[in-house]
């Protein structure tokens, strides 16, 4: 009867296995927790057929062989017990499978129900067992199939809230409070508000007497000033307060310096209220301060100096310019009616952060005439997690530092007083996938109540599709013209601009600059950006016979001009003494920063804790009893760093001193104790630079310091990050160039992408990933099945017991040998359950790694393409690839670093991304 069950569960679980086999195959067409039931009702199965033979005195195959000689009506023989190394081989096997099933079921990327989006979202359990029981619970009770959540529904729209509807005295109360805090209304007590009269009653804290607050909304005269002078006379006899709180002014009442004063009460309205409820002049001078006094690093220049305003676009080719001057083009905008907000899109160096100021400053210096009477609020984004914030709590942030209340700035904002300018929403803190950037914009949306007017201002490709884009800021995500936000774009510079824009350089030298960006179109791209021709332009007269090469690409003009900050850093240090770096010790420091940041997940932000910490690892990594750099030698006779500056707070704190104060590091003014660099560009390029001369092994000590310093990460800093990414192209590509005597860029080269010695050509390893990229699933499962079956055979063929059931006589062992065959078979079943183990776990890890690497090194061929507006690399990844394999691991690469595609690849797999 045993051998008869144990045949039943036998075949039972193979057909489980076959079953569940197919539905991992086919993820579309069931959910996870019907997958899990399947894999708990297969490990149940097993687990019973496991036990089953484990208990029974004879071997599986022995009591299958009975079963079968039983039911066929033949004579069972007598068979030995069965070996203990049977067991624990079902039991290694049982044990593998389990965890090979509890593995699938992890890596599950089938339908998701609305259970399971739910319970993600709460954080609880979402394990094999969980869902396998909720299933079972479910079909018990014979309830209905559970809904399949739609990915698309996580991109929820988002909304705009109503106007909060507070009657007339509370918001009157509410302005009054505002504007005199030390007068307070107990409005929780029946005497604080009284009905007929329309009057509260407070106290004035610093003076210690009663406060009286009539609010009237539409009729106002004598008579009632004369009521509420009785009212207040009868019910309190000490000397009082009295004020009045009215929409709007009579035409008879004369105003004396904006209120009036009339019969001992003093007589406001709501305008009033308004206009004097915020303090903004420690803003203002800040935002003048900004324009007018600020210098550029390692220069007299001011903004108001250099800036010329950017052309706007409908689209991002900027064949439809909407106007030739981004601050004439807010102006307009803020006149027209409120409801419909601007999304101004730019990529870096397009000027979106310094248009922005100076809309805000131009119209400080109007008297808000460019901006219809609103205050413009400019409100940096760099950093903060607007979806944790509610907006009186992001407005508390902003205003803490110009020591301003909240409250009374949500009052402006309800009542349409301000302009809100969410400047740089692509530097938001935790905006790794669609749902999270999604959740930062519906907070920043609940900021557009029905008179609020608000700016967007960001790079394009924070959004990788137009969907989640068109969800973000016109509310559907149709294409067609959304109702809530309109999207512009910032135009690059023509000539026309470029010129106007180099008005405070020698009319020769413009003129040059002019002329070089004429004739070759990767000049003008590099020039068509404002931050990167001011760089051009102050650094002209070295930069003029690398324009005339040609090949010159933003990143070496970004990194000239940071070194050109580090020479004349070094000369101060020559003259005054008073820095305690040299030239290449800070830069190290400086890109050691920026690794940091970017292994970290920061958008130019990082805080003062943060800092000093990288500070010292990096000076924990500095070699002990030599300079970092063959050039230190040069720049300096004193000892190596960690010679003259031994370890102690007061070194860290000295070199921290140093690099904060160079002008590449500042302050960040968004955030208490926090620092940014200067420009985000220069963030991106140290980042870039410190990952690609790392690979390249160009100034090796600098660079493995560096690496050393954070635990490795520096090879990571170009994921997901596309400028970085594009960066690290231009120097990677540069230095190839520059050690190629024919200027080429071979395939070859991409090697020491992944800093292969293997003699198996690199592309044979990439082109393997490929094809697996493309057969995953059935790779994995196959190559499972496969180790699984080898691993079974070794130990049945290496036992006396599966010898003799497969006919073969055992083999005769000596009296004096130790261990018997069973014994060997049970070691080297568990050997090589171990090695397999092992060996996947490593190969997992390793392939892992190569993936990554060979993303990078597509990511690196895609965007040669994309900045040299040709398609040699995709050609050339075809010929070593092969068509299909090619156009997998490019539309995978493109997704994971969201990058456009090359021009070759045909649109309807991939387009490129377009507003």
């Amino acid at each position: 009867m045993l051998g008869i069950f144990l045949a039943f569960s036998l075949i039972l679980s193979l057909i489980l296995l076959f079953l569940l086999y197919r539905t991992y195959s086919r993820p579309k067409e069931n959910t996870r927790e019907q997958y899990a039931f399947r894999c708990l009702t297969t490990v149940a199965t097993l687990a019973t057929l496991c036990i089953a033979s484990i208990t029974s005195k004879t071997s599986l195959p022995d009591q299958l062989l009975s079963a079968v000689l039983k039911i066929s009506g033949n004579p069972i023989p007598d068979t030995p017990p069965a070996p203990i190394s049977e067991h624990i081989l079902l039991v290694i096997v049982f044990i593998a499978t389990a965890v090979f099933i509890s593995k699938s079921h992890a890596s599950w990327e089938g339908k998701t129900s609305t259970d399971e989006e739910e319970k993600r979202r709460m954080k609880h359990a979402t394990g094999m067992l969980s869902q396998g029981f909720e299933e079972v619970i479910r079909i018990a009770k014979h309830q209905p199939k559970r809904k399949i959540h739609v990915d698309d529904k996580r991109l929820d729209s988002v909304a705009t809230p109503s106007e909060p509807n507070l009657v007339w005295h509370d918001h009157a109360r509410e302005l009054f409070e505002l504007w005199m805090p030390v007068c307070s209304f107990a409005r929780n007590e029946v005497i604080a508000w009284n009905q007929r009269e329309r009057c509260w009653r407070g106290r004035n804290k610093a003076k210690n007497i009663d406060t009286f607050l009539y609010c009237e909304e539409t009729i106002f005269d004598q008579s009632h000033l004369d009521s509420f002078t009785k009212y207040v006379s009868g019910i309190s006899d000490e000397k009082s307060e009295l004020y009045a709180i009215v929409k709007k002014y009579p035409a008879d009442l004369a105003l004396t310096n904006g209120y009036s004063f009339k019969n001992g009460i003093t007589i406001l309205s709501e305008d009033y209220l308004y206009e004097k409820l915020v303090d903004f002049s420690d803003y203002f001078n800040d935002i003048i301060r900004r324009v007018e006094a600020n210098t550029f690093p390692d220069s007299d220049r001011v903004i108001k100096d250099i800036y010329t305003p950017s052309s706007i676009s409908s689209d991002p080719t900027g064949t439809e310019t909407l106007s030739s001057d981004f601050g004439e083009y807010l102006s307009s905008w803020s006149k027209k009616p409120a409801g419909k907000q601007i999304a101004i899109m730019g990529e870096y160096g397009q000027g979106k952060s310094t248009g922005a100021l100076m809309y805000v400053y131009e119209s400080c210096i109007s008297n808000f005439s460019n901006s219809n009477s609103r205050i413009p609020i400019l409100m940096e984004l760099r950093g903060k997690s607007p979806a944790n914030l509610e907006p009186q709590e992001l407005l508390g942030a902003w205003a803490q530092q110009y020591q301003l209340q909240a409250s009374a700035l949500m009052k402006l904002l309800i009542a349409g007083k301000l302009i809100i300018i969410f400047e740089g929403f692509d530097e938001m803190a935790n905006i790794s996938n669609a749902e999270a950037r999604i959740a930062h914009f519906r907070s920043l949306w609940m900021f557009a109540f029905p008179k609020s007017k608000i700016i967007f201002t960001g790079r394009r490709n924070l959004f990788f599709e137009d969907k989640e884009l068109h969800i973000v800021f016109k509310g559907t995500d149709d294409s067609v013209s959304g109702h809530l936000c309109e999207v512009v774009h910032l135009c690059p510079f023509d000539q026309l601009k470029i010129k106007q824009s180099l008005r405070w350089m020698d009319t020769c030298s413009a003129e040059e600059i002019i002329a070089a960006a004429s004739t070759n179109i990767q000049i003008l791209d590099i020039v068509s950006r404002p931050s990167l021709l001011y760089i051009v332009a102050s650094l002209w007269s070295d930069m003029r016979q690398l324009f005339n090469q040609g090949g010159i690409s933003s990143a070496q003009v970004i990194d000239k001009f940071v070194m050109h900050s580090y020479a004349r850093q070094e000369m101060k240090e020559r003259t005054l003494g008073f820095m305690k770096l040299t030239k290449t010790e800070r830069r190290y420091f400086h890109e050691g920063i920026a690794v940091y940041m970017a292994s970290t997940g920061s958008t130019n932000q990082i805080t003062a804790s943060d800092l000093a910490a990288a500070i010292q690892r990096l000076y924990k990594s500095y070699p002990e009893n030599s300079h970092i750099s063959d050039t230190v030698l040069s720049e300096t006779d004193r000892p190596p760093l960690r010679s003259r500056l031994p370890e102690s707070e007061e070194t860290i704190e000295m070199i921290l001193t140093d690099v904060r104060t160079h002008g590449i590091l500042v302050n960040d003014l968004g955030k208490r104790e926090a620092f940014r660099f200067a420009h985000k560009s220069f963030y991106e390029m140290l980042a870039a630079k410190a990952q690609a001369y790392s690979l390249l092994e160009v100034e090796p000590v600098f660079y493995r310091a560096i690496k050393h310093a954070m635990d490795g990460k520096i090879e990571a800093v170009a994921a997901d990050r596309p400028e970085i990414l594009a960066f690290f192209s231009e120097f990677f590509i540069a230095h190839i160039r520059r050690t190629n005597e024919k200027n080429e860029i071979p395939m070859t080269a991409f090697d020491k992408l992944v800093g292969t010695t293997n003699p198996w050509p690199f592309a044979r390893r990439i082109k393997l990933i490929a094809a697996s990229m493309l057969h995953s699933r059935k790779f994995k499962i196959l190559t499972t099945i496969t180790l699984t079956l080898m691993m079974v055979t070794t130990v049945v063929l290496t036992s006396d017991i599966g010898r003799s059931w497969l006919g073969l006589k055992p083999t005769p062992i000596k009296p004096e040998i130790e261990f018997s065959l069973t014994n060997w078979a049970f070691l080297s079943g568990v050997l090589f359950f171990a090695t397999y183990i092992i060996c996947a776990m490593y190969s997992t890890s390793a392939s892992t790694r190569f993936l990554k690497k060979a993303r990078l090194w597509v990511a690196v061929i895609i965007s040669v393409d994309n900045s040299t507006r040709s398609t040699e690399g995709f050609s050339a990844l075809i010929r070593i690839l092969g068509k299909t394999a090619a156009r997998e691991i490019t539309i995978k690469t493109c997704k994971y670093y969201s990058i456009s595609p090359p021009n070759a690849l045909d649109l309807d797999i991939l387009p490129p991304r377009q507003v």
